[in-house]
């Protein structure tokens, strides 16, 4: 099984992703989840529009979307990651440089045994 998070929203680099991973996904006979975690709040419609057309790429690609509200979008990430026995996990880090190996790092030691990928954004 292999997850695609997105906890950061990015739409534009995340249909990149999205797609890239689709194609990964089939090329390795496996299925696809595609993470949201965007906070513990009602979104703005601006992040609603972003989660309406991911939910629409998403449906034509023939993958599944989880949205997870979370203050903690690391920790959903894995326990979804172990709920859903990843293996194979493409990561789109955050902008920020400084969180990067940060992000990396803590994803690396929570799951030892998923392989990761990560991914430039668009």
């Amino acid at each position: 099984r292999e997850i695609n998070p997105k906890p950061d929203m990015r739409l534009q680099a995340g249909d990149v992703l999205v797609r890239r991973a689709a194609r990964s996904a089939t090329r390795l006979g496996a299925p696809l989840t595609v993470l949201v975690t965007p906070p513990v709040r009602p979104p703005s419609d601006g992040e609603q529009q972003r989660i309406d057309a991911l939910s629409r790429l998403c449906s034509v690609l023939r993958v599944e979307l989880a949205v997870r509200e979370s203050d903690d979008p690391l920790a959903t990430l894995v326990a979804t990651a172990r709920a859903l026995d990843v293996t194979y996990l493409l990561l789109l880090p955050p902008r920020r440089r400084r969180f990067q190996a940060s992000v990396v790092e803590r994803v690396l030691k929570a799951l030892p045994d998923v392989d990761l990928r990560l991914v430039r954004g668009a």
